[in-house]
């Protein structure tokens, strides 16, 4: 199953984002594309953004700027929508503060597989 991590970003923290992209990168399950939100501060940073996270992460990246400026709901619809036309089977939100330990996605497909109605909030 594919999985797609997404994380919408309003303001950038280069710190946070880092530690997050490092515990990316270690996940057991490698079968994933992270996706980036830009949007309001954050949207002049994408070429600072790959500049940062390159040497962290060799995995699939997306990274998308939006102008929309609207509520949360809308901008994390934008990120699974662009998820799901990747064909990506499971939707994962991150904040860009979070840390994931190595086995999380592993274990996010583990109880879907087996549950196949599975809702994880």
């Amino acid at each position: 199953m594919k999985v797609g991590i997404f994380t919408p970003v309003h303001k950038v923290n280069y710190g946070s984002l880092k530690g997050l992209a490092a515990t990316i990168k270690k996940q057991s399950y490698t079968n994933y594309i992270w996706l980036i939100l830009l949007n309001g501060e954050a949207s002049n940073e994408v070429k600072n953004i790959r500049a940062q996270i390159k040497g962290i992460v060799d995995i699939e990246l997306e990274i998308l700027v939006t102008s929309d400026t609207g509520n949360v709901g809308r901008l994390k619809g934008i990120c699974c929508q662009h998820l799901i036309n990747l064909d990506c089977e499971i939707l994962l939100e991150v904040d860009y503060d979070d840390l994931l330990h190595k086995d999380c996605i592993k274990e996010v497909v583990k109880e879907a597989e087996e549950n196949e109605e599975a809702v994880f909030f």
